[in-house]
């Protein structure tokens, strides 16, 4: 979940809002990326995050031992998390990196995120500038991402590299429903947060607010939407949503193989 190809960007982007931030306790609403490498697209992909989420969210990032230096010594970092708009959050159980399924089912994980409804986002994942719908317009979920061309038909939503869940309902179930490990969280997530009767988006719904298997002109936002889509529909995807530019594969290499 967390290995994506290392962009070559620079840690060196310029944006100019930098204005003072209310540091809470705990938030209404974060956006959270969870990752220990020292990948040079890290900023790129917070700031792209940073000016779609309201601006009373923070962005936290859960990094381990082996990044912290880099994410406090980057430039276009550091008056975020000078004024609180970026908390850094050690991950307190580091062996968790490598396995997705069991941190994003651990309670003590949850625990340590500071907000109630939580934007999960990965480095393969990034907001589209151009989509009429605004992540306000899925508050009302317990539970959306992108759904799957597979369980669509079943309405089961959805990836989680670019999700929304809320933190409480999250608990709950977990509490209450341990994970079992026959599925992948995310779908396990899908098929089971009604038994906590969370308010979990429709498959019509979810294909609004990302795109990865199933094609959705203008989505909210994008999870690998290159790995998945075919050559007309990513193309499509390329010039509705520019951002889709960034993320591997990139829609320049894909146009050259379709020429």
């Amino acid at each position: 979940m967390f290995n994506t190809t290392t962009s070559q960007q620079s840690c060196n982007i310029i944006n100019d809002n930098k204005n003072s931030f209310s540091k809470l306790l705990f938030y209404p609403g974060i956006a959270v990326i969870v990752d220990n490498r020292a990948d040079l697209s890290i900023p790129s992909r917070v700031l792209n995050v940073l000016i779609h989420i309201p601006n009373t969210w923070p962005i936290q990032i859960i990094h381990g031992t082996s990044n912290y230096q880099y994410l406090t010594e980057c430039e276009d970092l550091k008056p975020y998390i000078e004024n609180g708009r970026i908390i850094l959050t050690k991950l307190f159980n580091e062996q968790l990196f490598t396995s997705p399924n069991r941190l994003f089912t651990n309670i003590k994980f949850y625990e340590q995120i500071i907000g109630e409804k939580i934007l999960f986002f990965q480095l393969d994942s990034l907001f589209c500038s151009n989509s009429p719908h605004k992540l306000t317009d899925y508050l009302q979920y317990d539970y959306i991402g992108a759904p799957w061309r597979m369980t669509s038909e079943r309405g089961v939503v959805g990836n989680s590299g670019f999700s929304l869940r809320t933190r409480s309902k999250t608990i709950e179930l977990l509490t209450k429903h341990p994970y079992n490990f026959y599925k992948n969280e995310d779908e396990w997530f899908g098929l089971h947060f009604h038994l906590v009767n969370a308010n979990i988006a429709s498959a019509q719904v979810a294909a609004t607010f990302s795109v990865e298997t199933q094609y959705y002109p203008k989505p909210l936002g994008v999870h690998m939407p290159g790995n998945y889509l075919n050559m007309t529909d990513y193309m499509n995807l390329c010039k509705q949503c520019p951002e889709v530019r960034m993320i591997w594969p990139y829609c320049q290499n894909k146009a050259s193989l379709a020429k």
